[in-house]
């Protein structure tokens, strides 16, 4: 899980995402507003946190497991036609 323009991570693994959660929790609540899907096997999220503020969550899997997650805050960037999806680090 990697945070794009925040200055944490990124956390490689299950048990790195879920102590980063424990140590650093989310002070707020979100709720999704949109979906895009990109291909066979990634999805960007739009979300905006209850408390105000916007951003996008891009999800990418192998199989039935996520192979990337990548979190960006503040405004969703509109999808172009042939545009590339965001790729790991």
């Amino acid at each position: 899980m990697r945070f794009d323009n925040v200055p944490i991570g990124p956390f490689i693994g299950r048990s790195a995402i879920a102590e980063a959660y424990a140590t650093q929790p989310p002070s707020d609540t979100m709720a999704l507003t949109g979906l895009q899907v990109l291909g066979s096997d990634a999805v960007i999220a739009a979300f905006e946190w209850d408390a105000g503020g916007t951003g996008h969550i891009y999800l990418r899997f192998r199989g039935r497991q996520v192979a990337e997650l990548a979190i960006e805050f503040g405004q969703v960037p509109e999808p172009q036609p042939g545009e590339a999806a965001p790729s790991g680090p």
